[in-house]
């Protein structure tokens, strides 16, 4: 009979994201499919995060319109197109979309990309706190407003 090393559960990591606009939200949500159990601190300067600045209703207005279509955008969870059909038409309208034109190569205000990505930043955090209550992996994500320039 051969001894057979006990294997240890891999160590937890700790990973800070600096920053919540596209790129930290892409990052989050490759590491959050990841079985490997994670802490992850996201840090954002910007009053709001999730929105990523060019998005922003600090920076961006109704009329500026994103330079990437919703078929050009790879999906976090959901995507792009469909997140907008679940919309109520009040808030698309008041962004000058019309609900019934929707379609994939439709470029977009900014400010309705910065709600898209605002609201997948709030389903991955949900997503990470379930599975963290499950068990099944030990994974914590919260976001804090940072306290430096960017």
């Amino acid at each position: 009979m051969q001894d057979h090393p006990v294997q240890n559960p891999p160590r937890p990591r700790n990973i800070a994201i600096v920053g919540t606009g596209p790129t930290g939200l892409y990052t989050l949500h490759h590491l959050l499919a990841s079985e490997r159990p994670l802490t992850v601190t996201l840090f954002e300067a910007a009053p709001l995060a999730g929105v990523g600045q060019p998005y922003s209703p600090d920076s961006a207005q109704v009329t500026m319109l994103a330079n990437i279509a919703s078929i050009e955008i790879p999906p976090l969870g959901e995507t792009y197109l469909d997140w907008l059909h679940r919309q109520p038409v009040v808030l698309l309208q008041a962004c000058g979309v019309d609900p019934s034109g929707l379609h994939e190569r439709q470029f977009l205000p900014r400010l309705v990309l910065g709600a898209w990505f605002r609201d997948r930043l709030e389903h991955m955090l949900e997503t990470a706190r379930a599975r963290a209550s499950r068990g099944a992996a030990r994974t914590g994500a919260g976001h804090r407003r940072g306290t430096g320039g960017r």
